[in-house]
């Protein structure tokens, strides 16, 4: 069996992090990109797949609708491997390919034409595919227009990984903002209380300048409070580009990981169940690589979790009144982990292994947890042994919204 594992499959794993995509969500703006693609080629179906660690999800689909497969079933996995487009033209004379359930059964594909999506670190994100159900062969100009369009597709989530960056910056700065408010608070209302005290017993001071002095720093503290409440209670400002729905409420995130998420889990014959705890499962914050490290740590529960398993998943948001902490804890009844290995995923050095149905190790997938985790600022832990189950919990500061 050829190796499908991209040389650099981390640090591709990062760069794809990079762009925060809500694979919940199809991506409008390439939809125009995916019929030209078809038309181009003469084909049928034309799709645009970004590859994780264990999913291939497609952002962007024409003629036929399709939201994810796992990676090892995919075709793109192999284009993913070179910088060259990679061409089958008969799916089904090709062993890696006859058996699979899109040429063995409806709709019965038989030729494919993939472009990898590179972008400007060198990496590749995904693929822009065609295929069809009869065998082609494509000419030059249609590869070369092929080519183009595919660089178009990665222009496009370029644009969109910016806007998200802006969109962060912002919050950042927003958060900081009241945070520098809130502080000031404090001191300047212990200032005006004092000088509110001094001057209800001026009877007892007769040296006219303090009184002065206090009544000046009174006017002002009162100028700076409000200011203060001002800079609070602003919320005036939009979003940049309006990209208010980088938002999510537990309740958001719930419903996204059960529909990204059961597929995978009904297939595998797993029991997944998400619950929300607390009283702040409507409150809004920023949802940065939220996805898609409770997303890895699910589809990697699933996939070392025997059929007839489990896999619990709670989400929680605690000490909301200060900054707010998201609280994931994600529990399966898999095969564990050993001491050692979990030692080896907290250090980022932790090796590919196989699932518990001989599903392909690409491996990474808590690795790249544990980076977007650290990017983040949070914490993860880590509690298993061999044979007996894994639980992990996450906890990430949240930049909740006023």
């Amino acid at each position: 069996m050829q190796n499908t594992i991209p040389p650099f499959e981390l640090p591709r794993l990062r760069s794809l992090a990079d762009y925060d995509v809500d694979f919940s969500v199809k991506d409008v703006s390439l939809d125009n990109l995916s019929k030209l693609a078809s038309g181009i080629a003469g084909t049928e179906i034309s799709l645009v797949n970004l590859i994780g660690p264990n999913t291939q999800w497609t952002v962007s689909s024409f003629g036929i609708e399709i939201q994810q497969m796992p990676r090892e079933d995919s075709v793109c996995q192999y284009t993913i491997l070179g910088q060259e487009a990679f061409e089958v033209r008969d799916l089904s004379a090709d062993y890696r390919f006859k058996d699979k359930f899109y040429v063995a059964e409806d709709p019965c594909l038989k030729y494919y034409f993939g472009i990898p999506l590179i972008n400007s670190e060198g990496m590749a994100l995904g693929a822009l595919c065609v295929m069809d159900k009869k065998t082609k062969q494509l000419t030059d100009d249609q590869r070369y227009q092929l080519k183009l369009l595919a660089k178009e597709v990665v222009e496009r989530l370029e644009e969109k990984k910016q806007l998200n960056q802006i969109k962060q910056q912002y919050d950042k700065l927003r958060l900081s903002h009241k945070k520098v408010a809130h502080d000031i608070r404090g001191p300047l209302g212990g200032i005006l209380g004092l000088a509110e005290m001094i001057e209800s017993d001026i009877n007892g001071i007769s040296n006219k300048e303090i009184l002065e002095f206090l009544t000046l720093i009174k006017k002002s503290s009162k100028n700076l409070l409000e200011l203060s409440d001002e800079l609070m209670h602003q919320n005036t400002v939009s979003y940049p580009n309006g990209n208010a729905d980088q938002d999510l409420t537990l309740q958001d995130l719930k419903r996204k990981l059960e529909g990204l998420y059961s597929v995978q889990a009904i297939q595998k014959q797993v029991g997944l169940s998400v619950q929300v705890h607390g009283e702040n499962v409507n409150v809004p914050f920023q949802k940065s690589k939220i996805l898609q490290i409770a997303g890895n740590l699910i589809s990697n529960a699933i996939k070392f979790t025997p059929s007839l398993g489990t896999v619990k998943v709670t989400l929680e948001i605690i000490d909301y009144e200060n900054q707010g902490i998201l609280c994931l804890s994600v529990k399966d009844s898999g095969v564990g982990i050993k001491a050692d290995q979990i030692e080896l995923i907290l250090n980022g050095k932790s090796e590919s292994s196989d699932g518990t149905e001989g599903e392909q190790g690409y491996g990474f997938g808590l690795n790249l947890v544990k980076y977007l985790v650290d990017t983040l600022e949070g914490e993860l832990l880590i509690d298993s042994s061999e044979g007996a189950g894994t639980h992990v919990k996450v906890h990430l500061p949240l930049g909740m919204h006023p």
